[in-house]
């Protein structure tokens, strides 16, 4: 492209693609090799996290449950259909009454900037006088998703909530006994 401009309007998706490619090809994802989507249950959920090698275990209500990076996670199906996977963890450290302020400038600068994780705080009975910090991540599986697919949302809900909780470290003052 000696001297030449690119203009990405002029190309013909011909040239990326080996042959025409039809609305049935598209919906046929085994002609490229490929697995279709299929049902998420809380089976295939565990299958994905002990492929991974992650180490979790079974709550009363039968969701896996795990620690990452000293942090609770939950993993749960919600909605009419359970076809929701939500992925909530609690941050390991509480934060103080007196330091709310500085708390939710930090969560509403993440929540202004950032699609996800949500994140929010609540009190707990067992813990007066202190805040406790949460991330949700959900995703919508009524299609159903590959093996891959439910993998990279594990991943990216693990990975995001995990950035957050290090964001917070740098903005939130950690407490004398911690």
């Amino acid at each position: 492209m000696s001297g030449a401009s690119f203009d990405p309007g002029k190309l013909n998706p011909k040239d990326f693609l080996h042959g025409a490619v039809s609305y049935q090809d598209l919906v046929n994802p085994e002609k490229f090799g490929r697995k279709a989507p299929e049902p998420v249950t809380r089976e295939r959920l565990i299958d994905v996290l002990a492929d991974q090698e992650y180490k979790f275990s079974i709550d009363d209500d039968g969701d896996p449950v795990g620690v990452w990076d000293q942090n609770l996670v939950w993993f749960m199906f919600l909605g009419a259909q359970k076809s929701f996977l939500q992925v909530r963890a609690r941050w390991h450290r509480k934060v103080a009454d007196n330091s709310r302020l500085a708390l939710l400038q930090a969560m509403n600068d993440w929540n202004r900037d950032k699609l996800w994780p949500k994140v929010f705080t609540r009190q707990e009975p067992d813990s007066p006088g202190f805040l406790h910090v949460y991330t949700e991540v959900s995703t919508d599986f009524t299609a159903g998703a590959t093996d891959d697919q439910l993998r990279r949302a594990v991943l990216v809900a693990l990975e995001a909530s995990s950035m957050f909780f290090s964001s917070l470290r740098a903005t939130v003052p950690p407490l004398s006994a911690e």
